[in-house]
């Protein structure tokens, strides 16, 4: 069985490689990039870059997504916000 802090941090992790894919995609369309221009670019084979565009992320690695992101001129800023399901460590609760 599967935490709550281990599944909400597999949910966050899929929703951050959607969120870079979809750039990415967003990216290749607006350039009008074919698949293998773009694998070149991204120095992906083209089925990779096939399943991105169609949403397959499987095997695909949120460093590799920031990477083709750089590839493409693009700057990756990442933010890290307080987890609400988790306390700080040293909290203190009394009753």
């Amino acid at each position: 069985m599967f935490s709550p802090i281990w599944a909400f941090t597999i949910r966050k992790t899929w929703l951050a490689r959607a969120q870079l894919a979809n750039q990415i995609c967003r990216i290749i369309e607006s350039r009008g990039l074919t698949q293998t221009r773009a694998a070149e670019l991204l120095r992906l084979d083209q089925p990779k870059i096939s399943a991105l565009m169609h949403g397959k992320l499987k095997g695909i690695s949120v460093e590799r997504l920031i990477r083709c992101l750089n590839d493409l001129g693009q700057e990756v800023e990442i933010i890290v916000p307080p987890c609400p399901c988790v306390p700080p460590i040293g909290a203190f609760h009394s009753r």
